[in-house]
């Protein structure tokens, strides 16, 4: 097995292309392999076939929030931790979290000692 094959992977689902370019960065020479989808329907075509180690998800998008998402990707079986990314967290947001099954929050703008704690902690 080859040491990308080996790597665990992240699904990062948003629709801000500005983030998706942030978290590329970050993660460049991190021990993930990270693969990025921009709406909620790119995440499921993706998901029929994979199973990443980690989701991370953004709250907010325009075809399906994050919660809705998050109940798809449990709907088809799928087990691995999902995260949610937001710029805003209330507690009713953190309920809505618990309710779909998310292990946890991390907060916009994202702090790369935040992220690979996270990481970390769920893969």
């Amino acid at each position: 097995m080859s040491e990308k094959e080996s790597l665990p992977v992240i699904l990062a689902v948003d629709d801000a292309t500005i983030f998706v370019r942030t978290l590329k960065t970050m993660l460049r020479n991190s021990p993930y392999e990270l693969h990025c989808a921009s709406s909620a329907e790119e995440a499921l075509e993706y998901l029929q076939g994979n199973d990443p180690s980690i989701i991370l998800l953004d709250i907010v998008m325009p075809d399906m929030d994050g919660y809705e998402l998050a109940r798809e990707i449990k709907s088809m079986g799928k087990t691995a931790p999902i995260i949610f990314i937001t710029a805003n967290s209330t507690m009713d947001d953190m309920n809505k979290a618990a309710e779909v099954g998310a292990v946890g929050f991390l907060m916009k703008p994202l702090r790369l000692s935040e992220l690979h704690a996270k990481l970390e902690e769920f893969s």
